[in-house]
């Protein structure tokens, strides 16, 4: 939902929390996202936008010329753990595909000593699709994850990854304290029982808003496939998936100007 299509409430809450934070650089789309993260309570979506200010400074986000901004990660991170833009629903909305099924193992990349660098790129991750969101009216996006190649061997072998468990907790509780409302319709296709494991840990750290916009199929192909082209042109669908897109890795990152 845009600004225009705000409610009367909205835009009332709206109009108070810009005249809060004239200070600060942010659009009526984020102020807006922000406020609806804080069921439109403007103290607390304040306080949620001036706490996120501060994080994105520790962690140089807003920063050009600063180290994150020319850093590289090792190749077998962007290429382990790949993500596609495929296009834009009809909307305008940003459409992305993960094939988590066949992502590398993080254990073994946390082995190799690859965390931290592993942890900056999905930060930065989560940064660069919030600058393409930044440059469209909605300011949300819509992802297909494929759970194909998750197995419960593999499940159990990243369960022993403890650090790894951690590191995901706080990653979810950082995309909700600070790009609040960006998902707009998540499917989650291809998905065996086992996966629930992984996904009733980070459950709890997301919002009931947030969770109403998962939607997530088993193997079943004629449950999963009808949902995704009602709700994505055939030309921001995969091929594999029965679409056209043109899909664009995720690395190496745009310049995107906002």
């Amino acid at each position: 939902m845009s600004v225009e299509e705000a409610n009367n409430r909205e835009r009332a809450a709206l109009n108070k929390l810009v005249k809060r934070t004239t200070d600060l650089d942010f659009n009526k789309g984020t102020l807006l996202r922000f406020l609806r993260a804080r069921n439109l309570d403007v103290k607390k979506a304040e306080d949620m936008i001036r706490d996120s200010v501060i994080w994105r400074k520790e962690n140089e986000y807003e920063y050009f010329g600063s180290s994150y901004e020319f850093w590289k990660p090792p190749p077998e991170i962007p290429t382990g753990f790949d993500v596609y833009h495929c296009g834009y629903d009809a909307e305008g909305r940003p459409v992305y595909y993960a094939p988590l099924g066949m992502w590398a193992s993080a254990y073994d990349m946390f082995k190799k000593g690859l965390e931290d660098d592993c942890l900056r790129y999905a930060g930065k991750s989560m940064d660069q699709v919030h600058k393409r969101l930044l440059t469209t009216k909605h300011q949300n996006f819509v992802c297909i994850v494929d759970n194909t190649g998750v197995t419960f061997r593999k499940a159990f072998y990243e369960s022993q990854n403890f650090a790894g468990i951690q590191d995901l907790i706080r990653l979810f509780r950082e995309y909700e304290a600070n790009f609040p409302e960006t998902l707009h319709k998540a499917f989650v296709i291809n998905t065996p029982q086992v996966f629930y494991l992984g996904y009733n840990i980070v459950k709890p750290l997301m919002t009931k808003h947030t969770l109403s916009k998962i939607n997530i199929f088993n193997q079943d192909e004629s449950k999963w496939l009808p949902a995704i082209h009602e709700h994505i042109p055939i030309d921001a669908i995969p091929e594999k998936l029965g679409g056209t897109a043109v899909m664009k890795p995720m690395w190496p990152f745009d310049k995107i100007i906002i």
